[in-house]
């Protein structure tokens, strides 16, 4: 408390001296209407709406019946009563169409009967105003009589009437009426009265008051009135988290637009999941779109993504959502006539496009967890481009909007290379957060994109519904936005409304209930600046405007132990303040955390746990004053904090010595407890070491001294009196003066005005008595604007501000002169290069330089020459010559500027670290401009000893030219973009000092060998100054670059040719049906024509830009099938070329066979997957078990990894490479041999272990000198020998051909010092490999590699891993040869795209009859996973990964296409091993002979070896076995006896979870260990199906039970009866839910907890204790068929939970029905109830009523009761 107090006071003591100094001076602006700011565009101000707190439904929407179409709670009517006597029932039979799932049945007992709703929490009834109401009504099964509809009271007395003579059958007819009331009332309600008894059928019963413009189903008029107050200039919809919907009840709940259209009754609504209730959808798409257009504004469309709360689409299968995005623009912009969507839009009333043109892709979709949905942003920025691609390709006018951080951080970033038009920023905060980012804005980039403030609200400290305080830090937000206008291009406060009635959020804009609202404070700010706002910034100065900081000082440590000692505070005046030597306790110091001790004549503070906590001394130096302290760290990680100017905890400055880890010091600024970073430099502190620290503080002037060394000179950020911006309307002569006091004092400003004349005007105010005020039910205009005149004219005047007020000033002037701004003059550069001349040198000739690689000098659209660097495949750099590097270095010892004028005319080519440019001698000394990946940032960069960085906080847009310059200027270093600065910073180093030492100068090529060429950029004017050039000199040079050309149809017709080339060589090996561009780039187009050769006119054709194949050749021949012809061009060149088009033969494959690791066992496995999934789904064979014998094919360690599976050339057979290694028993992961195993049928192997530290005697080839390992010791130091893989060498032995066998060898020999990859070879019968050569050693570590032959370019492709050495990134990455061995392998790309997350493993296959490669490899952390992604048929653009799906413990392995043969082996193989046992126990079980002839047939298949011989029998074998035991079943079942149960137990696989999930089909479950099994926060349907079952009644039991959530809110609901018992177990279509946990019968209870709370406490409840036993369901199979035996749960429930135990299946009935039906002829027949319902259509006798309920059914022509 002491503690809290002394803050509190310092508070108050700093505040009053805040107001003194307020109120002796006052402010003064000197506005200038001639000098001119941005823009403001006619987008600036806008709102935003989502249906949240019933804004939509029970709000603006002005519906006025709650539930008018019977959905919410079937079972009783949410917000119906009945009348009388009447009798209400909700039915699903007989709907009005397929949109609606409920209606009303309503009995009419008597006259007066009926029913009544209240409405939204009342319905306001006012006299004299007409009701529109409409319903639709159907007799049941018929009805004749007079309905009166009636509004009324809360207590039923009329408001008036209508009545309506109906004579309705059982079809549905609408029904319309007016109502006028006759009375009024504040919380009336709806009733519908029947006259005669008898019963109808109600749904969508709507009642309309008058709406906003008279639209029909339209708004309410005072809360439109509302928004049209605001002046909104565009309205964003429909959200929000309701974009995104919340996963429940099996459906997403998200908005579906196309659901929200045409008439009322076609709209099924939705559950509101986010928020909490349904909403009907009445106010859908259309009539947002109508509303948007009758508020004079633009409409903004957020989509959905493919993922939201609890549910996400995988993001490479997410066309549906971009189809749907597509769609909604066509219905909005699309023509009447001749589009789809926009004739409906005509269909429901306007003919006219709405014309959207701003689209924002996903909502808070981008924040941090991109590699997952846990946070609702899996992979936002792939799905973003996908988006964008498709709709900038259709409409290319429309503006899109990309989602960045919503929380987390105060600097929200767009962190992707992708092209986006605005970004769109969220702030939820407190009002003294918006008030400290006034400034926000000054200093983002303009070279990149636009910003819109999509949703902002102060939502915390505002009172109960939102104060004065509040308003006004928003209105400072905003004024900081409007003056930076050019970046910040819209915003929208969120949310608007509030039914009073039913919150989800607050504070809100505008509060309401059924019969009035009103504003908040907020909502005036809102309404108050967009009303007054001009069309352009003007410029001003300010005085006096500072509330300095003053206040006490503090000593701290973070994470450290330290002592202090001779603390002195001396004032400006010289006089020493404050003192201490720390030989005694003084009063002064309080400490706030920590552990302090005063002993030995020092200050000691020895928590090393302790972080920041303040050891505050109250003394007031003033605003001026020095503060020195001695302080020695004595320990812990990091170092100590020098605070000054300290206030309270939440405000105060401190220096932070040997923070960030000890990395850095730094001065760190703490306002209202939001902290930023002043100023900082790189350093850290000695333990033991005495430091001397000094601070100076002279106002916002402060200087820092460590050990007398200056390590910061910089200005405090300050707060303002009053907070400013203005902006002016030339036309009406109207210059609008905004004016924010948040403060409790009054403030004076007066106002200096040049270069226009007031002549009057007016103010507005928006203040109350305190900050704190607000508005409510009770009075709603407490805070609200007044308006008055001024008396103001000339060219000054004074303004009293209130304390907390919004003032804004609507000044008339006259004799506006706007001043043109004046070109600051340029000296002369030391060396320029501006490339006008085409020269390989700088523009005076003095220097030569060089060209290389790609790079060229070309001309650009306007005739500008300029640098390009090329394009990928061909970069290039420039080569400036080292001579003009050290010759202009050597003058730049002090002041200098260094600039360079960059263009990007694409996406994707700046993915790695790239240098601008680069001065160098190797890594430890060099300057230059850096690119962070993917164009997220640019910095300087100098390293001379220490380095020191000035970044540009953002990247460049594209398409345009930038100017981005680096001046230094005494130790000051300011990066400028675009005349901008970006950033400054302390820099000492410079460039005079490393001149002579410099080797390289370059611009497009980085001094780090693993960064990338800087390609696909355009260069210009690259000059360094040997002075520091000024503000406005920036602005100049930008000026003249700033709308050059940057493009160039010479580099995009050049590019166009060469990805033209890529994609034709396709055509060598063509597959499959090509889709043939219109366009290769955005300039280059491409028109089509092709001749194809007699004897293929049926094989292939052009058709519709496709290129399409109907038949590939048979055999093994290639076909020239004809000629295909491109012609380029941009603009006018042109450019004609053909190619050949080959058809490749028919691959004749049926599957893919995936050979792997098994993840948890070191075996090897096989997992088929279908023609028709692609390769991208498998299911395990053997279920798991290995496919030879481990054991003897891995001789040294008897485990084998990383299997790699081939056909092998001509008749060799089948082929299999592993490691030989088994890790988890060795614990280590070195080994020394490799496996080669052969097999002739794909399930008999046999192999051969070469155990490299054997040495050379174990090759084919010891006698030879390989130059690698050449004695058998150096073969025994190996110790790591990974990953082979193997591929046939036609070339070898001059054209012998034999099996190449790479993998990667480490050793500990010397020199052998990281992973290289080897090869063999093999011979033909893969048993001999000859010793191991090497085949690619990068200089890095690498393994895994996967070679092979590409068709299509003729070329070896080769995948493998880089370790990541040396700096470069790890990863997956690819290479081509043109030759196996012997060539230079050429690195392509890096591959994959997992983060940060590690990879391995890769090989990739051609898919079946396509020219699509799929790339498979491990993840093995953030999440183990197999994944695969695609690529083209060269092994480029690839997209990104998802992850294998199936059944297996998926690892490290290969896939290989295989026939239909080979795959029916393999299916029936695995069918057989895993059958014949359990028949095999079976018949020594059962002792019967029924088995035997099948057993022996099956041992009998297993031991044939040849592939067509075993193809043939297995299938049949399984199906033997099979046969045999449906007899021994239907034996079992025929003997059957009354009150008997038969024990079928034993056809369930694994029914007591004793070998985990073996057995179980669908659903993965959440665990299966000791001994049970367990589903946990998911929905699910895992089961078995036991074919063939002979008819008869079945019986299914099972231990377990289900919680209903977490265990608190499972046990509350279980004990006050809410709890929903969502898991069940089945029989085919026959369902019982398991027992609740809590379950009276269990014996445990809650206080203390003991009820089963995991897997082992669940196992000891079920097999210990016998409890949770009451889990039985029953079904009867009428006629023989296949029984599912599983459990499931449709409906999501966060964290609940169902375990389970020892499942029992029995037999306990014959068959009691539709006897006379099994066997009967197989004609398909109808079932009908007896009423003549039809049930079923054209089904199967046998199967006719398998399933129903119990009753009577007419099966055909006979009669069945179903008992």
């Amino acid at each position: 408390m002491k503690d809290r107090t002394f803050f509190k006071r310092l508070v108050s003591v700093a505040f009053c001296g805040m107001c003194m100094a307020s109120s002796m001076a006052q402010v003064t602006l000197n506005i200038d209407a001639g000098q001119r700011g941005a823009s403001i565009g006619d987008r600036h101000y806008g709102i935003f709406f989502e249906e949240i707190n019933h804004a939509g439904d029970g709000g603006l929407y002005a519906e006025l019946i709650h539930n008018r179409s019977f959905e919410d709670n079937a079972s009783n009517p949410d917000k119906w009563w009945a009348v009388g006597n009447a009798r209400m029932a909700v039915v699903t039979d007989g709907m009005l169409n397929e949109a609606q799932g409920h209606a009303l049945e309503l009995e009419f007992k008597g006259a007066g009967d009926g029913v009544r709703n209240e409405g939204f929490w009342g319905i306001h009834v006012v006299n004299g105003q007409t009701y529109k109401l409409s319903f639709w009504i159907k007799g049941s099964p018929a009805y004749k009589g007079v309905l009166t509809a009636e509004l009324q009271t809360e207590g039923g007395q009329s408001l008036g009437s209508r009545e309506l003579t109906v004579d309705v059958g059982s079809e549905w007819t609408k029904l319309t009426a007016e109502i006028t009331a006759t009375g009024e009332a504040r919380n009336g309600w709806f009733a519908l009265k029947g006259s005669v008894p008898g019963t109808v059928v109600l749904d969508m019963v709507s009642l309309f008051p008058p709406t906003y413009k008279g639209r029909d189903n339209g708004c309410r008029i005072d809360l439109a009135e509302k928004l049209e107050a605001m002046k909104p200039s565009f309205v964003r919809f429909p959200g929000g988290c309701y974009v995104e919907g919340f996963y429940a009840n099996g459906k997403t709940n998200r908005f579906e637009w196309k659901n929200t259209i045409g008439p009322i009754e076609e709209r099924p609504g939705h559950m509101n999941q986010n928020w909490g209730y349904r909403v009907s959808d009445g106010f859908g798409f259309h009539e947002m779109l109508q509303l948007t257009e009758d508020l004079g504004a633009e409409p903004l469309f957020v989509v959905n993504m493919g993922m939201g709360h609890a549910w996400v689409e995988d993001y490479t299968r997410i066309d549906e959502y971009i189809q749907e995005a597509l769609d909604a623009i066509e219905y909005c912009n699309g023509d009447a006539k001749t589009t789809k969507w926009g004739a409906l839009r005509a269909k429901n009333g306007h003919p006219e496009p709405f014309n959207l043109r701003l689209l924002e892709i996903g909502n808070e979709n981008y924040n941090f967890s991109s590699e997952n949905n846990n946070d609702q942003s899996d992979h936002y920025a792939e799905r973003y481009e996908q988006f964008r691609k498709a709709i900038k390709a259709k409409y290319p006018e429309v503006t899109l909007i990309g989602n960045v951080e919503s929380w987390g951080t105060d600097n929200p970033s767009w962190r992707n290379p992708y092209p986006v038009d605005a970004v769109d920023e969220h702030y939820y905060r407190n009002p003294s957060w918006f008030v400290s980012q006034y400034n926000k804005y000054d200093t983002y980039s303009r070279a990149s994109h636009k910003i819109y403030v999509g949703e902002y609200a102060v939502t915390q400290d505002y009172g109960i519904n939102g104060h004065l305080n509040a308003a006004l830090g928003e209105a400072v937000f905003m004024q900081g936005m409007e003056n930076n206008s050019d970046v910040c291009i819209m915003n929208s406060y969120a949310p608007i409304f509030v039914n009073e009635n039913n919150y989800n959020w607050r504070p809100d804009m505008i509060r309401f209930n059924s019969y009035t609202s009103y504003g908040t404070p907020s909502y005036y700010v809102q309404q108050l600046f967009p009303n007054n706002v001009g069309k352009q910034n003007v410029k001003w100065t300010e005085e006096n405007n500072q509330l300095l900081r003053s206040g006490a000082i503090g000593l701290s440590t973070w994470g450290t132990s330290a002592t202090f000692d001779n603390v002195k505070v001396t004032a400006g005046d010289g006089t020493v303040v404050f003192h201490d030597d720390f030989s005694s306790v003084k009063p002064e110091w309080k400490a706030d955390g920590g552990t302090w001790t005063t002993s030995g004549g020092v200050l000691k503070q020895t928590d090393k746990s302790m972080q920041g906590k303040l050891y505050v001394c109250d003394v007031q130096p003033g605003q001026n004053y020095t503060y020195e302290v001695e302080a020695t760290k004595t320990g812990g990680a990091e170092g100590f904090l020098i605070a000054f100017n300290c206030g309270d905890g939440d405000n105060y400055c401190w220096w932070n010595l040997g923070g960030w880890g000890n990395t850095q010091h730094g001065v760190e600024v703490c306002t209202n407890g939001s902290k930023t970073t002043a100023a900082s430099v790189k350093g850290s502190l000695e333990t033991g070491h005495a430091y001397r620290i000094k601070v100076e503080v002279n106002g916002t002037h402060v200087k820092c001294y460590l050990d007398g060394a200056l390590l910061h000179d910089f200005i405090l950020p300050v707060s303002r009196k009053i907070y400013v911006s203005s902006n002016i309307d030339d036309e009406a002569g109207v210059l609008y003066v905004k004016l924010v006091n948040p403060g409790a004092s009054a403030q004076t400003a007066t106002v200096n005005l040049a270069h226009a004349t007031v002549t009057g005007g007016s103010v507005v105010v928006l203040t109350s008595a305190d900050g704190t005020d607000e508005n409510n039910l009770e009075n709603p205009d407490r805070v609200s604007p007044k308006e008055r005149a001024l008396d103001v004219k000339g060219q000054q005047f004074t303004y009293e501000l209130p304390a907390y007020s919004l003032n804004i000033l609507r000044l008339d002037v006259r004799d506006v002169e706007i001043v043109a701004e004046e070109k600051a003059e340029l000296p002369e550069p030391l060396v320029q290069y501006s490339f006008d001349g085409g020269q390989e040198a700088d523009d005076e000739g003095k220097f030569p330089g060089k060209l290389h690689g790609g790079a060229a000098i070309v001309a650009m659209d306007d005739g500008n020459k300029a640098l390009y660097t090329g394009s990928n495949g061909e970069q290039g750099f420039f080569d400036l010559g080292v001579d003009m590097a050290r010759q202009t270095f050597s003058g730049l010892e002090g002041d200098y500027t260094m600039s360079v004028a960059i263009a990007l005319p694409g996406v994707g080519a700046l993915e790695q670290y790239c240098w601008a440019y680069g001065f160098s001698n190797g890594t430890e000394l060099y300057v230059g401009l850096v690119n962070s990946p993917d164009n997220t940032g640019w910095y300087y960069t100098i390293k001379d000893g220490e380095s020191a960085d000035a970044p540009s906080h953002g990247g460049l847009s594209y398409g345009e030219w930038h100017h981005i310059a680096y001046v230094q200027e005494g130790n000051m270093g300011r990066l400028y973009v675009d005349g901008r600065m970006a950033s400054e910073r302390q820099v000492t180093q410079r460039p005079a000092d490393m001149a002579q030492e410099l080797t390289e100068a370059c611009i497009g090529r980085s001094p780090f060998a693993a960064d990338a060429l800087m390609t696909e950029a355009f260069f210009d004017d690259f000059q360094i100054y040997d002075v520091a050039l000024d503000g406005g000199q920036m602005k100049e040079l930008y000026a003249r670059m700033k709308g050059r050309a940057a493009k160039s149809r010479e580099v995009d017709m050049s590019a166009g040719r060469e990805e033209l080339a890529r994609f034709m060589k396709k055509f060598n090996c063509l597959h499959a049906t090509t889709d043939l561009p219109e366009k290769i780039s955005d300039r280059v187009g491409v028109r089509w024509f092709f001749s194809v050769n007699q004897g293929y006119e049926d094989a292939i054709a052009l058709e519709n830009e496709k290129l399409v194949v109907r038949r590939l050749p048979q055999g093994d021949e290639a076909v020239r099938a004809g000629v295909l012809s491109a012609k380029l061009s941009c603009e006018t060149d042109t450019v004609e070329v053909e190619y050949p088009v080959i058809l490749a033969p028919d691959d004749n494959r049926y599957g893919y066979l995936y050979c792997f690791m098994n993840s948890g066992k070191e075996i090897t496995n096989f997992a088929l997957g279908t023609k028709e999934d692609k390769g991208r789904v498998f299911n395990v064979l053997l279920d798991g078990d290995e496919i030879f014998d481990t054991e003897k094919i891995a001789e040294i360690e008897h485990g084998t990894r990383d299997a790699y599976i081939g056909r092998g050339e001509a008749s060799d057979g089948y082929f299999i490479t592993t490691t030989d290694m088994k890790q988890h028993a060795s614990g280590v992961w070195n080994n020394h041999g490799i496996n080669l195993v052969r097999s002739r049928d794909l399930i008999h192997w046999e192999g051969t272990t070469f155990d490299f530290n054997r040495g050379k005697s174990i090759f084919s080839d010891p006698d030879v000198t390989t130059g690698v390992y050449d004695t058998d010791e150096e073969y025994a130091r190996i110790n790591r020998v990974w990953a082979p893989q193997f591929i046939w060498d036609k070339d070898y032995n001059g054209g012998e051909g034999a099996y190449l066998v790479c993998y990667s060898i480490l050793s500990t020999n010397e020199g052998d010092n990281h992973d290289r990859i080897f090869y063999s070879y093999a011979d033909r019968e893969f048993k001999t490999l000859t010793q191991p050569r090497v085949f690619f050693d990068p200089g890095i570590s690498v393994i895994d590699a996967d070679i092979v032959y590409n068709p299509y370019d003729s070329l070896y492709h080769m995948y493998y891993k880089r370790e990541g050495a040396s700096g470069t990134e790890r990863g997956i990455y690819e290479a081509t040869s043109k030759t196996l061995v012997g060539g230079t392998w050429t690195e392509v790309m890096h591959v994959t795209n997992e983060g940060s997350e590690q990879v391995e493993g890769s090989s990739t296959v051609r898919r079946i009859n396509e020219d699509v490669y799929n790339l498979y490899y491990m993840r093995y952390s953030g999440g183990s996973a197999y994944k695969y992604c695609e690529t083209d048929h060269l092994g480029l653009n690839v997209t990104h990964s998802s992850n294998v799906e199936g059944i297996g413990a998926f690892q490290h392995g290969s896939v290989m296409t295989v026939t239909e043969e080979e795959y029916r082996l393999l299916q029936a193989w695995s069918d057989v091993r895993l059958y014949l046992p359990r028949v095999e126990d079976l018949k020594e079980e059962s002792g019967s002979q029924v088995f035997d002839a099948a057993i022996r047939q099956a041992e009998e298949a297993l031991d044939l070896t040849s592939v067509s011989e075993l193809s043939m029998a297995l299938p049949a074998a399984y199906e033997a076995l099979k046969a045999a035991v449906e007899t021994y079943t239907e034996g079992l079942c025929a003997g059957w006896t009354p009150g008997e149960e038969v024990d079928l137990t034993w056809l369930l696989v694994n029914p007591d979870f004793s070998e985990g999930s073996k057995g179980w089909e669908g659903t993965s479950f959440t665990a299966a260990s000791s001994g049970v099994a367990e589903f946990y926060d998911k929905t699910y349907d895992t089961y078995q199906v036991l074919e063939r079952m002979p008819a008869g009644t079945y019986r299914l039991r099972v231990q377990g039970f289900y919680r209903y959530g977490d265990k608190a809110e499972a046990y509350d609901a279980h004990q006050d009866g809410s709890e929903q018992l969502l898991a069940g177990l089945y029989l085919n279509s026959s369902r019982q839910t398991f027992m609740s946990l809590f379950d009276g019968s269990a014996p445990y209870t809650y206080n203390p907890y003991i009820y089963p709370d995991d897997v082992r406490s669940a196992d000891n409840a079920f097999n210990r204790d016998g409890e949770y036993r009451a889990n039985e369901v029953e079904y009867e199979l009428l006629a023989k068929g296949d029984l599912r035996v599983g459990l499931d749960k449709t409906e999501y429930r966060y964290h609940d939970w169902n375990c389970f135990d020892n499942f029992k299946l029995l037999y306990v009935a014959k068959p009691t029905a539709i006897r006379e039906v099994t066997g009967s002829a197989a004609v398909p027949v109808d079932v009908y109830t007896v009423s003549g319902v039809k049930v079923r259509s054209a089904v199967m006798p046998h199967e006719a009523v398998n399933g129903l309920p119990r009753g009577i059914y007419i099966v055909g022509t006979r009669k069945f009761a179903i008992k």
